[in-house]
């Protein structure tokens, strides 16, 4: 009985540590951040960055329907989980399995349908650098609001960090702070020659 009670805990022990070497599951993808046992993300400031540029040129929006590339970059990366999210907190679009990088996979973080991926993560705990992914918003059913892609990455098992955040990414719709800056300085340079 000593023996099985020993074996079933050694089993766990391994279980635990390794179960995510081939992507985050779906538990992950609530707080995008990663389940690996015993361990706790960083505290320092992440080396790691998510940029985004528009897919075809042009202003950094997005629209319903528009494809945006998205990359991980600075560093060693092991594993990682990476999705777009509006700023209230809900994910949306999906990344083109076309355009997956060598180590890397659409994950299991569903959209409200069950079925569209909105997310992509590792196939493998083996060094991959600077990972670029197309990222589509879905066609129709959405509000172009202001959007960000999050993401944690680890350097290894014990070694990650949580929160890592892009810019934000304006709807097609949005005004662009610049803009809005240069309307108001135009309104109060004209408000001034008037008295």
């Amino acid at each position: 009985m000593k023996v099985a009670v020993s074996v079933c805990v050694v089993l766990s022990l391994v279980t635990g540590s390794w179960s995510f070497s081939t992507g985050a599951p779906v538990q992950a993808c609530a707080k995008l951040a990663p389940m690996h046992a015993n361990t706790s993300p960083q505290t320092t400031p992440s080396p790691y960055k998510i940029t985004v540029t528009p897919a075809n040129g042009g202003d950094l929006k997005w629209a319903p329907g528009s494809t945006l590339n998205v990359t991980i970059s600075g560093g060693t990366i092991n594993g990682f989980i990476l999705q777009a999210l509006y700023k209230a907190g809900n994910g949306l679009g999906s990344f083109s399995k076309d355009h997956m990088p060598t180590g890397t996979q659409r994950s299991p973080c569903t959209a409200d349908d069950g079925t569209t991926p909105m997310s992509v993560t590792h196939t493998s705990p083996a060094d991959k650098q600077d990972l670029m992914f197309v990222w589509s918003a879905p066609a129709d059913g959405v509000n172009p609001g202001d959007i960000y892609f999050k993401g944690a990455v680890a350097q290894s098992h014990d070694i990650y960090w949580i929160d890592i955040k892009s810019s934000d990414i304006p709807g097609a719709g949005s005004r662009s702070a610049p803009a809005i800056t240069i309307l108001i300085s135009t309104l109060l340079v004209s408000a001034k020659s008037l008295f």
